[in-house]
């Protein structure tokens, strides 16, 4: 399976418009099997950016279960929030042919730098 970044955002964006301080499973996402959705989450969990409980069964995908964001997965919403940002660091990111994770977040937060500067707030 693929990696996809888009996935792995939308994930992060239902996790964090919760209503409650995490979520208690998975959302579906049109376009995605239960099984793709729980291997994102895995990723999401291995790469730092959620945190909750992994529940192994023997049938089916894993579930998951309290589900929040950590500060890493906060980061990297602020830096992908702005749909605008997200496009134009996924074309480069499509340039280039790939991006890491922390790659993806160093593109967004120079775009997020740039039109920053475009608004004249200054960025050191």
């Amino acid at each position: 399976m693929k990696r996809d970044m888009d996935l792995l955002r939308k994930l992060l964006l239902a996790v964090e418009e919760s209503p409650k301080a995490a979520l208690q499973r998975m959302p579906a996402f049109e376009g995605f099997t239960e099984d793709i959705i729980a291997e994102h989450t895995r990723l999401a969990f291995d790469a730092g950016l959620l945190e909750g409980a992994s529940l192994k069964l023997l049938k089916g995908p894993p579930q998951f279960a309290n589900i929040s964001l950590t500060w890493s997965g906060h980061e990297f919403l602020e830096k992908t929030r702005d749909p605008e940002i997200w496009e134009k660091t996924k074309t480069a990111a499509g340039k280039v042919g790939s991006f890491s994770l922390p790659l993806i977040m160093e593109v967004a937060a120079g775009y997020m730098k740039a039109k920053a500067a475009a608004l004249g707030i200054p960025i050191l």
